[in-house]
C-alpha cells in the first residue's frame, strides 16, 4: 500500500475497524497535546497522556477542554514517562507509542530493553 500524503493516511486510519489507543510519553506540552487531539478528532486514535498530570490538566484547561474527559496517567511508581508508556503497551491499555517532549533515546531505551522484547 502506497501512501502519497497525510490525507490518505488519515483516511486509511479512519476506515480501520478498530481504533488505536496511543500512549503519549511526556505529554505535558501544548503542541504534543494538540497533535494528539488532532488524531482523536480525526477518529484515528484515543490518547493516554503520560506525564505530569497537573501540567497536562492545566494545558487542557487552557485549551478550553475538560481534563476529566481524558485519560491522564502519571508515571508509575519507580518508572519514568517513557517506561510507563511502554508498560501501557505491554499490558494492552495502548496499541502504539507516541513521543512527546523527551529525547528520542529516552523514549527508545525502554522499547529496546531486553525484558520488553516479545
Amino acid at each position: 500500500m502506497e501512501l502519497y500524503n497525510y490525507d490518505i493516511l488519515i483516511e486509511k486510519a479512519q476506515n480501520l475497524k478498530r481504533k488505536g489507543t496511543v500512549a503519549v510519553a511526556a505529554a505535558a506540552d501544548k503542541h504534543v497535546i494538540e497533535a494528539t487531539l488532532e488524531a482523536k478528532n480525526n477518529g484515528v486514535a484515543e490518547p493516554i497522556f503520560v506525564g505530569d498530570d497537573s501540567k497536562i490538566r492545566k494545558i487542557l484547561r487552557n485549551m478550553g477542554l475538560n481534563p476529566s474527559d481524558f485519560n491522564i496517567a502519571p508515571p508509575a511508581k519507580g518508572l519514568n514517562e517513557a517506561e510507563t508508556a511502554v508498560e501501557l503497551i505491554k499490558d494492552g491499555s495502548a496499541t502504539f507509542l507516541m513521543k512527546g517532549m523527551l529525547e528520542t533515546t529516552d523514549l527508545l531505551r525502554p522499547v529496546v530493553k531486553k525484558e520488553n522484547s516479545a
